[in-house]
């Protein structure tokens, strides 16, 4: 039987998406985390050599970075990451990994070696939605995430403190973001003052020039926040209050 013209262009569609949703279906999966780790490693490994090289070539770090971020967007299980934490050390890798208490979170972070463009920190987070892993990107500058702790509100809700950093020129800055798992999604929740959903402080890459070094101090299990800015004159403590719902500011001491 003879197809015209239409049939033909039909059958041929048809055929494409099948192969197209059968490539999807096949794609490569993790057997463990110790197969991610040890892909990311050999990427960033490429990515180091290639920023080192006497010219280095833009296109080739934009490549890497593209497969480090590929190769993270496929993690898919809660099993997965905490594979990776079990092996993991901060000391003998290229890039930061943390993970939430109770696994539904994670932020990897890393220098991408692309300053001339903007991008210089690249922060990648899952989180737990419908039994699987789903990618994001995180609000506001990207900067290298080193903890997450957790606090439930009192209507059961579970509020996600990510705490990071980046230095520029001679200053260091560290921030607090707060994000919340609502409607099977990560957004930013208002759970500072001021309605704000991150706070940030500063301080010097030479901290014997002024003092103990600046960071947020988290106690109690996320109860109470203590952080002081090394750049304030005033040298005074600050103390975050967790009411149930959100922080509030309690009075500063010397």
């Amino acid at each position: 039987m003879k197809l015209t013209p239409y049939a033909l262009l039909l059958f041929c569609l048809t055929a494409l998406l099948a192969v197209g949703c059968s490539n999807r279906n096949n794609s490569p999966q993790y057997s463990d985390g110790k197969e991610i780790t040890q892909l990311l490693d050999s990427l960033f490994t490429k990515l180091e050599k290639a920023y080192s090289e006497a010219n280095s070539n833009s296109e080739r770090l934009v490549e890497i970075n593209e497969k480090i971020r590929r190769a993270i967007e496929r993690i898919d299980s809660p099993k997965l990451l905490d594979d990776i934490l079990s092996g993991y050390d901060t000391k003998k890798h290229d890039f930061s990994f943390i993970l939430s208490p109770d696994t539904k979170v994670c932020v990897f972070s890393w220098y991408t070696h692309m300053e001339n463009s903007g991008n210089r920190i690249k922060n990648i987070a899952l989180y737990h939605s419908n039994d699987k892993m789903v990618p994001t990107s995180l609000y506001g500058t990207p900067v290298i995430y080193s903890e997450i702790n957790q606090i439930e509100t009192y209507d059961g809700e579970t509020i996600y403190l990510l705490q990071g950093n980046d230095s520029i020129n001679q200053n260091k800055f560290y921030r607090l973001n707060a994000y919340l798992l609502k409607n099977g999604y990560l957004e930013e929740t208002p759970a500072f003052p001021n309605n704000e959903s991150s706070i940030a402080i500063n301080s010097l890459l030479d901290s014997s020039k002024m003092g103990t070094p600046s960071h947020f101090k988290i106690e109690m299990n996320g109860l109470r926040i203590l952080f002081q800015d090394q750049l304030d004159t005033s040298n005074v403590e600050n103390t975050l209050a967790f009411d149930g719902k959100k922080y509030v500011l309690e009075n500063g001491h010397h």
